[in-house]
Formats: C-alpha cells, sequence, structure tokens
C-alpha cells in the first residue's frame, strides 16, 4: 500500500461570473476563481490564471496585461474626478474580450469587474490578490513576477508586500506586514557537516554568486558554495529558496547531518512559533509561524521537504520531510535546515538534490488534503458578491500539487454551490508534481439571482488505490 500522501490545495483558486443585472437582462457568462493553499507537504489547489489579452497589448510595470481604451472613460459618465485620475483606468481588458471595459470603480482587493459588449457584466474574483492599495489610495494591480531593479536586485515592488532578493550576495528581505516590518534573511548563510556526536565537521560560509541567472519567476544564485547553487523562486505571496546539491558530498558521516544555517532579522518584538507538527530527535518537522508581539501571524516557514531528481519512483525514500531547529535572542534567530546524511549518501539518490524551504506572506494562505472522500472538513470556499440578475455560467481554474509518495494520477476535486457540484475532476500522472484544472462554461450557478453572495467550494482528496 502506498502512504504518505502529501498533497495540498492551494488558495488561489480564480473564478469568473458572467452575469446580466435585472432578472429579464440578456444571459451573460461569469467566470469565477479562487485561489487553494496548503502548509508546505500537502496537497494545494490554487488558483494560478490571470487574464490574457490580445497579442497587440502593452504590459505595465508589474506584469500585467494592459489596453490603453479611452472610449472606456467616456463609458463611465459617473466616475468621479478621483477615479477618472486612477493610473489603470481604461487599461484592463477581460480574457479573450478586447471590447469588455472595466468597471473601475468596482475594484477591490480579490475582485474586478468588467461590462462586455453585450450589456452583460463578468465578474473574476481570486482567494488571492489581485489589487493593492498605493499612496493615492488607487487599487492597483499587484506585480505576479519579479523584475530587476536598482542595487542589483530583483524583486516584486509592485506591492504592498515587497520582496526583494540582492543578486550578488542572496540577501533577501520580506515585508511581512503593511506597516513595515521586514523579514531579513539569506546573506552569509552556513553550510555545515555534523558528525553523530553533534560535533562540527567543517563550515562553509556563502560567499557572493559567482554568477545569476534570472527567467521569469527564478533567480539562480550559482557558486555561493562548492556544487552548491541556490534558486529563488518568487512570486508576491512567497519565496522558495532552494539549496541545489550538484554532487553527492564527499565523506560519509554515518548518522550524521548537512545543515544549511540561516541568519534570520526580525521586527522588534516579533518571535518564531512552532505550527502544526512534531518535534523529533532531530529538531522540528512541521511548519514555524512568524508572529508579532500581539501573536498575530504574519508569515511562515513552510515545512520543509527535500527530494531528488528521480521524481518518478515511488516508496524509495526520493522524498523526504524535513526538519528545522532554530534559536532566538531579541529579534535574532538562527534557523537551521536538516538533512540527514545517510539519505543524502543512499546509493539510491539521484543528483542534483533540491533542499527546499519556503517562506510566506500572510496572501499565503494554504490547506491540506487528508479525507479518503469529500468532506467539508477538507475544503475551501469563497463568498461573490452580484447584484440581482440572471447568471448563465461559471469558469474555475486552480491547481492540485502532489508531494512526496502521492502521484497526481490520485487527486479528485470538484468546485461546487450549494449541493450542486461541478463533475469530479480526476488528476493525470504517475508522479509527484501539480495538474492545472480548468472548468469551463459550468452551470453550478446558473438562474435568477435575487443580489449579495455566492458562496462557491472547492473541494479536493487525495484519492488512495490500495495496492495488495
Amino acid at each position: 500500500m502506498r502512504n504518505n500522501y502529501i498533497s495540498s490545495l492551494q488558495k488561489f483558486m480564480f473564478l469568473m461570473l458572467l452575469f446580466s443585472q435585472g432578472l429579464a437582462a440578456q444571459n451573460s457568462n461569469v467566470s469565477i476563481q479562487e485561489p487553494a493553499s496548503s502548509s508546505s507537504g500537502k496537497p494545494r489547489y490554487t488558483v494560478t490564471s490571470a487574464p490574457k489579452v490580445d497579442p497587440s497589448v502593452k504590459k505595465s510595470a508589474s506584469g500585467e496585461v494592459l489596453v490603453v481604451s479611452p472610449e472606456l472613460i467616456k463609458e463611465q459618465p459617473t466616475l468621479s474626478p478621483d477615479l477618472r485620475k486612477h493610473p489603470e483606468l481604461g487599461m484592463v481588458k477581460l480574457e479573450g474580450s478586447p471590447n469588455s471595459a472595466e468597471e473601475i470603480a468596482l475594484r477591490d482587493a480579490n475582485s474586478r469587474t468588467f461590462k462586455n459588449a453585450d450589456g452583460s457584466f463578468t465578474k473574476q474574483q481570486t482567494k488571492g490578490i489581485f489589487h493593492y492599495k498605493d499612496a493615492q489610495g488607487y487599487w492597483r494591480t499587484i506585480g505576479q513576477a519579479p523584475v530587476m531593479l536598482p542595487g542589483g536586485k530583483i524583486g516584486i515592488a509592485a506591492t504592498d508586500l515587497p520582496i526583494l532578493v540582492n543578486t550578488n550576495t542572496g540577501a533577501t528581505q520580506m515585508q511581512l506586514d503593511r506597516k513595515g516590518g521586514n523579514l531579513l534573511f539569506g546573506e552569509k548563510a552556513l553550510v555545515q557537516y555534523i558528525d553523530a556526536t553533534g560535533k562540527v565537521v567543517s563550515t562553509l560560509i556563502a560567499k557572493e554568486a559567482t554568477s545569476h541567472v534570472f527567467s521569469g519567476n527564478e533567480l539562480i544564485l550559482e557558486g555561493m558554495w562548492p556544487a552548491i547553487d541556490r534558486k529563488q523562486h518568487i512570486t508576491y505571496y512567497q519565496l522558495e529558496t532552494d539549496y541545489i546539491l550538484q554532487n553527492r558530498p564527499t565523506g560519509a558521516l554515518p548518522g550524521g547531518s548537512m545543515v544549511f544555517t540561516e541568519n534570520i532579522t526580525l521586527p522588534t518584538g516579533w518571535k518564531i512559533a512552532e505550527g502544526r507538527g512534531e518535534e523529533t530527535a532531530q529538531g522540528w518537522k512541521g511548519a514555524l509561524e512568524i508572529v508579532d508581539q500581539n501573536g498575530t501571524l504574519k508569515g511562515r516557514f513552510d515545512r520543509l521537504v527535500f527530494y531528488d531528481s528521480n521524481a518518478d519512483v515511488k516508496n524509495e525514500g526520493q522524498a523526504l520531510i524535513g526538519t528545522y531547529t532554530y534559536r532566538q535572542i531579541g529579534n535574532k534567530v538562527t534557523l537551521g535546515v536538516v538533512v540527514p546524511m545517510d539519505w543524502l549518501m543512499d546509493a539510491k539518490r539521484q543528483y542534483p538534490v533540491t533542499i527546499d524551504p519556503t517562506a510566506t506572506n500572510t496572501y499565503g494562505n494554504n490547506g491540506d488534503l487528508y479525507f479518503a472522500g469529500f468532506n467539508a472538513a477538507c475544503q475551501e470556499q469563497m463568498n461573490v458578491n452580484v447584484p440581482a440578475g440572471t447568471i448563465t455560467g461559471t469558469a474555475s481554474t486552480y491547481t492540485v500539487r502532489a508531494y512526496l509518495d502521492a502521484w497526481r494520477s490520485e487527486q479528485r476535486s470538484r468546485v461546487g454551490v450549494g449541493a450542486t457540484w461541478t463533475a469530479t475532476q480526476n488528476g493525470t500522472g504517475n508522479s509527484n508534481g501539480s495538474n492545472n484544472y480548468s472548468l469551463t462554461g459550468q452551470t453550478i450557478a446558473n438562474g435568477a439571482h435575487g443580489g449579495g453572495n455566492i458562496a462557491f467550494t472547492w473541494q479536493g482528496i487525495p484519492y488512495l488505490p490500495v495496492f495488495l
């Protein structure tokens, strides 16, 4: 029997809902997407689709596709003088609908609404974030991918929680609080080899990168330690830091460990707290939470996952849940990522090997899947406020990720309104990794709507076949 199923429903599900205002109005389609989330390690459903437009458009600094449409300004005569100065007025278009016009006054952090050419409306909503408020109070499109910034940095600055990385030293700044609370780490990180008695045999201090590669959401810093690279995947809600071991370590050290140590600075009064997990002889196996002086969650270090290059092999220990060690004095934290040397030196290990700690801010809110059947305790829900009218269609996009011994083919998921559900969606692929799901032309919310919230629910389960 396969065990240790780990998969996560990432909370970035995205929903589009098409509606016509007035009970006698024309039919229209509504698309809604919502994000799912997960603490590192379990199934994630994430809404990752973002609106696209035709290729004749330009892009903003945040990477959002824009179309300048002076006609839109004329079509919204009720806009206040202040909103007529909105820097994105007339720019964002609905995917596949170049004649759509965004109702900019209806923007909020999680949704946007478009008027279609036939007079109907489409509302897009996510459990992630579409927009942030700038200094002038305008809802601006949040950056989806990092860009080059002054001072040898890359990062996402088009947000109220910026993430910045120095391409030479690896020094990283994640703002976790809108009042300016920053998490600082990444510079002069250590790699230590420790024997079975706990004695430190050798220590390597990270040097400046010999070179870096920046593409899409990924930054690779090369040569910080011999035969070890640092890869960082940057999104507006998390920073995944991968230590990539190109070769098997020299020197066996049976029963020992290889420890990656980060020196972290927290805002004054903040602390590290243990989330869900368990204490082991090697350290904390689970998530670590970052809380402020009032105990409010501001971010987390997700549960550790280590894996080698043989992603298709199951039940052979190719992936492993790792452990943290940590010590805090004042606002300084020494955080260790402990990798068993016996696992690294195993003859079955295929290199490169990836050590995968991930830091998330409060935009990243993930949920895990445990149950063997669809269950209210294993779901994500999003309320979508829609005015009175007729709803004629719903579309939803999300991603499910399988970890460790989970296979993508074991994923089962569905989307519903009340007791009406889409057909069960089945994953494909005899390996771990992600499957993307796009459900279009759905009728789960169709019909007359008297106005107010409609609750959309995403459910997922790990389907576990039994092998005799």
